[in-house]
C-alpha cells in the first residue's frame, strides 16, 4: 500500500520547482524493493521536507519464517547515482552500524555483512535498515536509490520451551496455528 504522508520535497529530487515531489510510505505488501526487478529505483532521502520534518528512511523486511542473517545486499536500480556509505541494521533490540562494501567493484550496489557481529546468531522473522548515509563522488549527499534488497541467511527451526513463550502472540514465532497448539507442544513435545 502506498500512502501519501502529506509532506513534500523540492530541489534536486524534482525537476519542476512549481510541483514538489510527494513523500510516501510503502507498507503492507511485497513492495518494489524485493520483487526481483531492477528496472525501478526507490529514491530515499535524509533531509528535511518542505514542511521542516526530518526524513529518515526506515526499511523493515518481514520474512516468512525465522532465520539467522548472514548478509544483506542493497542493489542499485536503473536510476541510482549515489553510494550508500553507512546503515544501521536492527534485529530485535540489537542494532549495529555497518559500513557497506561495494559489490563487484560497483559502488552503487553494496554488501552489508553481519557475520561475526552481534546480529549473526540472532534468530529473527524481520530486520530493520535505518540511519542511512550516502555520498556522491566522495561528498555527503542527502539522497540515495535502491533497486532491490536481497537477504541471505539460514532458516532456524525454533521450539518453545515454556508456556510463557507461547503467550501474547509468541506462538506465531514458532509457526503454530494458535496458542493452544504451542502450549500442547511444550507439554508433550508433539
Amino acid at each position: 500500500m502506498v500512502t501519501d504522508t502529506g509532506l513534500t520535497v523540492s530541489g534536486s529530487v524534482n525537476c519542476s520547482p512549481n510541483n514538489p515531489a510527494h513523500v510516501v510510505n510503502y507498507s503492507n505488501g511485497g513492495g518494489t524493493l524485493n520483487d526481483g526487478l531492477f528496472n525501478t529505483t526507490q529514491l530515499l532521502m535524509t533531509r528535511n521536507s518542505d514542511q521542516g520534518q526530518l526524513l529518515q528512511p526506515v526499511i523493515t523486511l518481514y520474512f516468512g519464517g525465522t532465520y539467522t542473517i548472514n548478509e544483506i545486499r542493497l542493489l542499485k536500480g536503473n536510476n541510482s547515482f549515489t553510494n550508500i556509505t553507512a546503515v544501521a541494521v536492527q534485529i530485535g533490540g540489537t542494532t549495529i552500524s555497518v559500513t557497506p562494501t561495494p559489490i563487484g567493484g560497483d559502488p552503487l550496489s553494496v554488501l552489508i555483512d553481519v557475520r561475526g557481529t552481534a546480529l549473526a546468531a540472532l534468530p529473527t522473522n524481520q530486520l530493520v535498515l535505518k540511519n542511512f548515509s550516502a555520498s556522491f563522488f566522495g561528498s555527503p549527499i542527502d539522497q540515495f536509490g535502491i533497486g532491490e534488497v536481497v537477504v541471505d541467511g539460514s532458516e532456524v527451526v525454533l521450539s518453545p520451551t515454556t508456556k510463557d513463550q507461547c503467550k501474547n502472540g509468541g506462538w506465531q514465532t514458532f509457526g503454530f496455528n494458535n496458542e493452544g497448539q504451542c502450549i500442547q507442544f511444550v507439554n508433550t513435545g508433539k
